[in-house]
């Protein structure tokens, strides 16, 4: 047998192992009750992601977080989407070869959640999703979730949000800072890591 041969075996094998360990768990329900509408069934496959990328297996742990994405776009919330998102960040985090390809799915379904918080008219949802861009450091967005915060604060809003709204656009600008000068010297490694939770 080849070398690549024998290697794309043990790989497919360990992929179909993940796969039935997720198939199992997530078939048996995980504890869900199916007839229960205030379940959150993507918190429950997200449990069992945790639980997988912390095992270090790979492979269950990405089916178990598809799992919970197509959970949360069944669910319509905002605030499934952005668990689901910050499961896919946590999942990179632990697997640094991945952590690229994830990338643009991380912030897709934060753009899911933002337009969901957007719809549903939460602005905590809104500033929450602005938050995650900002840890993701896509600044752009963060800006954009800050307009559109501004504007639902202007018709409703606490104190409490205002703060956070205040602290969202002060980091946003602190982070300009620090790209700024990335542009005309050389950044400390602390500052360079645009991967940070």
């Amino acid at each position: 047998m080849r070398p690549n041969a024998m290697c794309a075996g043990r790989i497919g094998k360990v992929l179909v192992g993940g796969l039935v360990t997720v198939a199992a768990v997530v078939g048996s329900g995980c504890g869900v009750r199916p007839s229960d509408p205030e379940t959150a069934f993507w918190d429950q496959y997200i449990r069992v992601m945790d639980a997988a990328r912390l095992r270090g297996d790979f492979y269950a742990a990405e089916a178990a977080r598809q799992n919970a994405y197509l959970a949360a776009l069944g669910s319509r919330r905002w605030d499934a989407m952005a668990a689901v998102g910050d499961a896919s960040a946590r999942l990179g985090e632990e697997f640094p070869r991945v952590r690229e390809n994830l990338r643009p799915e991380v912030h897709r379904i934060y753009c899911a959640a933002l337009l969901r918080a957007r719809q549903q008219e939460s602005l905590d949802g809104v500033l929450r999703v602005s938050e995650a861009f900002a840890d993701l450091g896509a600044r752009a967005e963060a800006r954009e979730g800050l307009l559109v915060a501004a504007e639902m604060l202007a018709m409703r809003g606490s104190a409490r949000d205002a703060e956070r709204l205040k602290a969202l656009a002060e980091r946003l600008e602190d982070q300009e800072r620090l790209v700024g000068a990335s542009d005309d010297a050389p950044a400390p490694a602390a500052a360079s890591a645009t991967w940070t939770r």
